[in-house]
């Protein structure tokens, strides 16, 4: 196991106005302290990504060294309300900002049979895609079933599929995620 010195009084923990800082293997200025989760100044205040920090954190203190580090992955959110909102990946301003040349699928889907099954008249998506490569950039989406695509636009980010890609799949219908091949 790392010798990283004993506590004293003068060891003391770095924070920011978000948390307290810590490095990619979620040790803090501290040495001998790990932290995780809504404390740091790390990754979004969610709790699927407070367990993920947990795990590096977890995984780098048993194994006495920073083994680990956090590497993001795309991470998906949703506000439980109705409608239902989601959204993974960056915004359009974000987007514009990176300098990145992108075309913008956008649709208000009321009168798409997984809306009209359910009576949803407000739903609509927002799907950003890269010029050339065909990466998905963001997924934005207001209606039911957003909390369950959006863990599919965040799973095809995350892998690295193309819009294209996406549309070449045969999904169960009619379901939500079926739509999903119309949104990019």
């Amino acid at each position: 196991m790392a010798d990283h010195g004993s506590l004293s009084a003068s060891a003391e923990t770095r924070h920011s106005g978000n948390g307290i800082k810590v490095s990619d293997a979620m040790r803090t200025t501290n040495p001998a302290i790990f932290a995780a989760g809504d404390c740091t100044d790390s990754g979004p205040k969610l709790t699927p990504v407070s367990a993920f920090e947990g795990r590096v954190a977890g995984k780098n203190l048993l194994a006495g060294e920073d083994k680990r580090t956090v590497d993001y992955p795309p991470i998906p959110a949703a506000i439980f309300t109705l409608p239902m909102v989601a959204t993974v990946g960056l915004s359009e301003a974000a987007v514009r900002e990176q300098g990145l040349k992108f075309d913008t699928h956008f649709e208000k889907t009321g009168d798409w049979y997984s809306s009209l099954r359910v009576g949803a008249k407000h739903t609509g998506f927002k799907v950003l895609v890269e010029q050339g490569s065909g990466q998905i950039l963001g997924a934005h989406l207001i209606g039911p079933g957003s909390e369950e695509q959006i863990n599919l636009f965040a799973m095809a980010m995350g892998a690295g599929q193309t819009a294209n890609q996406i549309k070449a799949m045969i999904f169960a219908y009619p379901s939500y995620a079926s739509d999903i091949g119309s949104m990019v």
